[in-house]
């Protein structure tokens, strides 16, 4: 079986519903009307796939940046830093690492220890 075009399609499926619309049944249509709903079911399966695809790729390229960044940070953490200084070797705005520090420390990955109003990290590895 061939898909049509998508715009066919569309263009067949308003057509009907202007006919639902002005309250009028499609006459001899109806193989034709079967065959435009197999065609948008098959269209309608394939864009899900294609969203699914995508979804796994986005999915995957996020969690990738984010173990990039996590792991600058932590090659950076050798001795106790606070965010300003860890901001500015990584060229990243403060409130993005210290984001990504509350993230590590969830992770048990660093130790933290305040300073006055100072937070200071370091690398619990």
């Amino acid at each position: 079986m061939s898909v049509r075009p998508s715009d066919e399609i569309i263009k067949k499926a308003r057509e009907i519903d202007m006919m639902r619309r002005l309250k009028q049944k499609p006459t001899n249509q109806i193989p034709e009307i079967r065959e435009i709903q197999k065609s948008l079911r098959i269209i309608e399966m394939r864009m899900d796939i294609i969203n699914r695809k995508l979804d796994r790729l986005l999915e995957q390229k996020v969690s990738k940046d984010m173990k990039d960044v996590h792991r600058r940070i932590l090659s950076l953490l050798n001795s106790w830093m606070n965010t300003e200084s860890l901001s500015k070797a990584l060229g990243y705005s403060q409130e993005y690492v210290s984001r990504k520090m509350a993230e590590l420390k969830a992770m048990g990955k660093v130790h933290e220890k305040k300073v006055g109003k100072n937070i200071y990290y370091k690398s619990a590895d």
